[in-house]
């Protein structure tokens, strides 16, 4: 199964679904390609266990700023509300629900400047790093 849609006018790239896994463990893994215009493309696998946390990292996904979603490697959502990004440098954003995208991309893209490993945002107004 593929299609191809906008991911939104604001990030003017190109959305891919290439395929659905069912694993032993009943969790779906997707392979979504990202095509944008000032980076190559970039081939981003998304976990999820439901139906409705596929929903939630979707959403999170179509809202990154190209400055966050150019550095996306894996996205993971074991339930809706605990979306998890892995960059492609091994660093890990904890992103909680889609709810606030904006708020949280703002939040981590200052964090990335500063050491550390894992950031949560699932909070925006009290992020950390660790």
């Amino acid at each position: 199964m593929r299609w191809r849609e906008p991911i939104s006018p604001r990030t003017s790239g190109v959305l891919k679904f290439c395929g659905r896994i069912r694993s032993p463990s009943s969790r779906c893994a997707i392979r979504i390609f990202l095509t944008y215009a000032r980076s190559s493309n970039a081939s981003i696998k998304l976990e999820s266990a439901s139906t409705q946390a596929t929903s939630a990292a979707l959403r999170v996904l179509l809202g990154l700023p190209h400055a966050l979603a150019g550095r996306l490697g894996e996205l993971r959502a074991p339930t809706p509300e605990q979306v998890t990004l892995v960059l492609t440098d091994g660093r890990t954003v904890l992103w909680g629900g889609p709810v606030d995208g904006p708020t949280k991309a703002s939040a981590v893209l200052a964090l990335l400047h500063l050491p550390g490993t894992v950031f949560d945002v699932s909070a925006p107004g009290v992020a950390t790093r660790r």
